[in-house]
């Protein structure tokens, strides 16, 4: 229950009249490269950053958790760089402690009853990104980047319906663990060439990581033309592949474990757009 009612105000509660926080935000960042050669080399980063909570973190029915957001980064890589590529290849290690989300959650014993529960949580991660440009010959232009991740919650747990969930270790929703974008582009004259082909591993569609969306392709292509220096036309194809894919979580399925009642089942979503076609003309002056 929400003692805020007609008239209320934070003197009414003792739990708001004393609160006393500092609000200093903290971050700081130390960057360092090292040439074993002319072309090749070691790059490491590390990033610390405190974040206090916003004024919606205020506007909640209960008590606000004004515990500082800690996120503290790290990362060691290579890089080699030539006329014909420029690539950087590191592993990197987050961590962010006090995320909060609210969960609409649903009795998987009982459907018919709700519950709305609010949970603090960690996340944490390691992961791996190579990242290049290859330029074999003049005109020609070839992105590829490819990440390997695996953001897990931690200290993520609570109780509903009567029960003490815990689902530390468990995939963080809607997050993939591999992605990969491939980028080729060719110019010639006055024109310009290019394609995008975007993959995302499956993602997790529930707490208990029951359900998931199944892994995608996103498409994009297009062509522009240069008239001059204030004038330029393009067109655009979306999904040209015309592929099917969706993302997102599935609202009341948070707390199942099987997920055989959702094979075959229309459910409203984020889908990828499907195949489309665009024209634009520019003018710059």
């Amino acid at each position: 229950m929400t003692p805020r009612t007609v008239g209320f105000n934070f003197t009414d509660a003792s739990q708001f009249d004393k609160i006393n926080k500092s609000f200093y935000q903290i971050a700081g960042s130390l960057n360092a490269t090292y040439n074993i050669s002319k072309n090749f080399g070691v790059i490491a980063n590390f990033l610390y950053t405190e974040e206090n909570r916003r004024l919606e973190s205020y506007s909640q029915a209960f008590e606000p958790n004004t515990n500082k957001i800690k996120s503290p980064l790290g990362a060691f890589g290579i890089f080699w760089n030539t006329n014909f590529i420029q690539l950087i290849s590191q592993a990197t290690y987050l961590k962010k402690n006090n995320n909060l989300e609210r969960f609409n959650l649903v009795n998987p014993a009982n459907t018919s009853q709700a519950q709305n529960t609010t949970v603090y949580y960690d996340i944490q991660t390691l992961g791996w990104t190579t990242d290049f440009v290859l330029t074999p010959f003049k005109g020609f232009n070839l992105h590829y980047l490819i990440t390997f991740q695996n953001p897990v919650y931690k200290k993520f747990n609570f109780d509903a319906f009567g029960t003490a969930y815990n689902y530390s270790d468990n995939n963080v929703l809607g997050v993939a663990k591999t992605l990969m974008e491939i980028d080729p582009s060719y110019t010639v004259d006055k024109w310009r060439f290019w394609a995008s082909f975007r993959y995302f591993s499956k993602q997790y569609a529930n707490l208990t990581n029951a359900l998931y969306f199944a892994p995608r392709w996103e498409t994009f292509g297009g062509v522009s033309y240069t008239v001059n220096k204030n004038i330029n036309f393009g067109a655009t194809v979306i999904n040209f592949l015309n592929q099917r894919g969706a993302s997102g979580t599935i609202n009341g399925a948070e707390l199942i474990t099987n997920a055989s009642p959702y094979y075959g089942t229309l459910l409203t979503g984020t889908y990828i757009m499907p195949l489309t076609g665009q024209f634009s003309v520019s003018f710059n002056f």
